[in-house]
This record gives C-alpha cells, sequence and structure tokens, in this order.
C-alpha cells in the first residue's frame, strides 16, 4: 500500500494527516503549564516558551502522550454524569500560569496518568510515592481549585497501566500552598529575565554519585546525567548526549563506610 490515497480527486499523503493530529503543533498559549513548566528546569522552560529549535522526532515519541490523551477522552465519556471534568484552573492560578485539572470526584481531585506494568509494580507499595513532578502538578491545581471556590477533601492520581495490570489510586500529599506558588512565580521570573537580558539559564550538568562494588573490591564514581535529560527535545541544550558513565574507580582493601575521603581522591582523578 503506498503512502498516499485519492479522495475526491485529490491525492491524500497519509503521513501527513497523521503527522497533523498526532504530533500536532508546539502549544503557544503565552502561558507557563504546570504539568511541565513547574517540574523542569529553568532552562529548559526558557527554550520551551520562546521556541527554540528541537530535535527531530518521530511518530513514535508521541505514542504514550497519544494513549494517555485517549484515555482521557475514554474516561470523560464514562464519567461525565458523575464528577467535573477537564476544569480550566487558569483564574486561580497565579499569574502567567495555565493548567487543566482532570477530575473532581466526590470532594477529590483526580489526575490520570498511564504508566508501565513495572513502574505500577513499584507504585503499588504502600511506601512509594509519586513522582515530584507529579506532586507539583497536583499540588498546583489544587490551590488553584480552591482559589476558584471548589471545597476539596484531597488529591488523587489514578494510574491506568498501558501494557498491562490494575488501575491505582494514589494518594497524593499536598504540598502547601506558599510553597507551589513562591516556585512558580521563581520559574516566571526566569523566563521573564530572559526577555529582558537575552542570557540562558546554567544548566545543571552532571551529578557524580559513588558506588562500592565488592565482589571487584573497587569503588566507582559514576557522572550521572539530571533526570531533565531524558526528556530534552532542544537542539541546542546542554542535555544532547549527555549519558551515565564511570569517570573513575578505586580498588580497596577495607568496604567502604561512607568515608568521605574516598569520594575526594576519586573526584580528584576527574
Amino acid at each position: 500500500m503506498g503512502e498516499t490515497f485519492k479522495e475526491g480527486g485529490k491525492e491524500i499523503d497519509i503521513l501527513e494527516i497523521l503527522g497533523i493530529h498526532i504530533k500536532g503543533l508546539p502549544r503557544d498559549t503565552g502561558f507557563l503549564h504546570c504539568s511541565t513548566h513547574l517540574s523542569d528546569i529553568d532552562l529548559h522552560n526558557v527554550m520551551d516558551f520562546y521556541k527554540f529549535d528541537r530535535v527531530e522526532d518521530t511518530y513514535g515519541d508521541y505514542v504514550r502522550v497519544t494513549t494517555g490523551t485517549l484515555w482521557h477522552e475514554y474516561l470523560g465519556n464514562v464519567l461525565s454524569n458523575r464528577g467535573d471534568l477537564e476544569i480550566d484552573v487558569t483564574n486561580g492560578l497565579p499569574s502567567g500560569w495555565s493548567g487543566t485539572a482532570d477530575l473532581i470526584y466526590d470532594g477529590y481531585l483526580i489526575d490520570i496518568k498511564t504508566t508501565t506494568k513495572d513502574k505500577m509494580s513499584w507504585l503499588s507499595h504502600p511506601k512509594s510515592t509519586p513522582l515530584d513532578k507529579y506532586i507539583w502538578q497536583v499540588s498546583a491545581y489544587y490551590h488553584a481549585l480552591e482559589n476558584m471556590g471548589h471545597w476539596l477533601k484531597g488529591a488523587y492520581i489514578l494510574y491506568i497501566p498501558i501494557d498491562g495490570g490494575e488501575f491505582l489510586l494514589k494518594e497524593v500529599e499536598v504540598l502547601p500552598k506558599q510553597m507551589v506558588w513562591d516556585m512558580m512565580a521563581d520559574k516566571k521570573h526566569a523566563v521573564d529575565t530572559y526577555a529582558e537580558d537575552g542570557i540562558l539559564p546554567d544548566h545543571p550538568g552532571y551529578s557524580y554519585k559513588l558506588t562500592t562494588v565488592k565482589s571487584r573490591k573497587i569503588h566507582e564514581l559514576y557522572q550521572v546525567p539530571p533526570v531533565w535529560a531524558a526528556w530534552c527535545k532542544f537542539k541546542d541544550c546542554p542535555c544532547q548526549g549527555m549519558e551515565k558513565k564511570i569517570v573513575a574507580s578505586l580498588t580497596f582493601k577495607d568496604v567502604y563506610d561512607g568515608d568521605a575521603v574516598y569520594e575526594t581522591t576519586l573526584r580528584g582523578l576527574l
């Protein structure tokens, strides 16, 4: 089968249609968004807000996002008469921020996330907590909704496994309002400052992790990219090409017990 077909005598490119509907266009609302900008580094936020060039993406890069969108639409149909859905919380957020809360059900804020079976297994553990970025996002929605007059009893994330497993409701410990609002002010300030001076925020660079391999009787020092590097889409960001690797190793006679001398020695080898 070819890549095109004719409709009403006009040749239609199937891949072009998919590209328009699946990839879409980068959102340009003039706002920062709780779902992305609240938890990302200032450099990424600036690059996103001012539309810096992005790396080439593929249809596959959008499969997870599209799956999540389809689940939101499906649950919206199922729960349409059982709660408030897709609530624009912009009016309850600090100036310059926007967001959409998924669902208020029986007085509880419910945010919907898709995940994998492996991660679901970890999330099912009683002591596990949602990712920090989700906690910040849900907390912002929670306080925005209260500002808009909603009375809430708590907040949960509804996790939906995309590759097998059971649904999971995970309670979110909502962060204090002032703490969230201060973070949002800092993030917006970084974006606004770039418009004034044209200087990009610093990149956090690598962190370093020291591990002990008892079987080989060595200490290993790893350089570890920031977690944000995994989803960085900007061509000129230092995240591109960052990878975890060993930068130094040191043999030992006794088991490493946290003595800072070893770490100092290893760092000196960089």
